[in-house]
């Protein structure tokens, strides 16, 4: 049996729903959907399969011959098999299992929930349903008990709902499964996810995770500080400030960069090579791409000694330390660009050197002008 809150890819081997379940239950319960009051107890049998077996949206319509929601607008089918919920047990055995994400955006089935699951100590399952009003759709948030309710910290969200400087909070009263917000006051880290929660005497500690500082101030970026919520008052205190300076490159057209489709192109030469030498069986041609690819191997080497702390055989080094001071590199997508971050001060000649040594090289792998400018975050 599928172990509810651990974030499984694959279904159970025996997946498929018992006789009781049929075309036409399936299909009146294969959408996703939201409480219409707090608290609503959407248990079904369709649901409760779907959770004890670990099956995809995705899966189940095929199994079914559900709507093809490609072509149709029947909206994502509900599903268990998500990233980002959060499962915290209780004295008495429950299991109390809340929100999560399936899938990404660009599919069908991408849902971000709100709902409750309820694991009871003899296996029962409930689900209950909250409006967004009451609950909004919430993943990759952190769930704590103080005493007789769950304190939901953060939230990844949909673009549109995300609130930046602000952090959103909730809790959960364990006697009547409903959810409060609660307004806090102080330094806030900001619209954090991903990140990490423990009590430490009474007051909840957070650190780690992303921040969603908003377009215009950086974006989505790695937190490096921590911060306490007091529950006595709801008082924020940040208690590091930790020396972080990030800089971004981005080609001065505006145009997407080619980094990924060489990443790719490499990644297919390593394919190419296990193909050739009897470890792989036979793939795909080969991605022709015209690059440098030594240059694209020393891309973000440091002009000075240093350390390699992260290499990969498709993305080469990425993570560097000198002087004890880390350097990090992330490759984003589409108009992203480049992020370089410091963790540490490095003296500033050397500092600006290594910048221009990057954006030269980037400019001549990619056959464009690259820029460079500090990031606001």
């Amino acid at each position: 049996m599928f172990v509810p809150g651990e974030d499984e890819n694959e279904p159970e081997e025996d997946w498929l729903p018992p006789p009781a379940i049929t075309r036409e239950l399936f299909l009146e319960w294969r959408a996703a959907r939201r409480g219409t009051h707090p608290a609503q107890d959407l248990t079904n049998p369709v649901w409760v399969w779907l959770l004890d077996k670990n099956i995809s949206a995705f899966l189940a319509n095929d199994h079914f011959k559900g709507p093809d929601l490609i072509r149709t607008d029947s909206g994502p089918g509900w599903c268990f098999n998500r990233f980002g919920r959060t499962l915290t047990e209780l004295s008495d055995g429950r299991k109390i299992i809340i929100g999560g994400e399936h899938e990404d955006s660009y599919d069908p089935d991408f849902f971000i929930y709100n709902d409750v699951v309820i694991v009871e100590k003899n296996g029962e399952i409930r689900i209950l349903g909250y409006p967004e009003e009451h609950f909004p759709p919430t993943d990759f948030h952190s769930a704590t008990r103080i005493g007789g309710e769950i304190l939901l910290v953060g939230n990844l969200s949909y673009g549109e709902n995300r609130r930046h400087g602000d952090t959103q909070v909730y809790l959960l009263d364990l006697r009547t499964m409903t959810f409060r917000e609660v307004p806090t006051s102080g330094e806030k880290p900001g619209w954090i996810s991903r990140h990490q929660a423990e009590l430490v005497e009474a007051k909840l500690v957070i650190h780690g995770g992303m921040i969603d500082h908003g377009p215009d101030h950086g974006g989505y970026l790695k937190n490096f500080d921590s911060w306490s919520l007091d529950p006595a008052d709801w008082k924020w205190t940040r208690l590091t400030h930790k020396k972080v300076f990030r800089w971004r490159f981005r080609r001065e057209d505006g145009e997407a960069g080619e980094l990924f489709k060489m990443r790719m192109a490499k990644y297919n030469d390593i394919l190419s090579n296990a193909r050739k030498s009897g470890m792989l069986p036979e793939i795909q041609d080969e991605m022709e791409q015209d690059f440098d690819r030594e240059l694209l191997a020393k891309l973000y080497e440091p002009p000075v000694p240093h350390e390699v702390l992260l290499e990969s055989p498709v993305d080469d080094a990425l993570h560097f330390q000198i002087d004890g001071v880390s350097v990090n590199f992330e490759e984003g997508f589409g108009r992203g660009g480049v992020l370089m971050t410091v963790e540490g001060e490095l003296p500033m000649p050397m500092l600006q050197d290594y910048l221009e040594l990057v954006r030269q090289r980037l400019s001549t792998l990619d056959r464009c002008n690259y820029r460079v400018e500090r990031s606001k975050a």
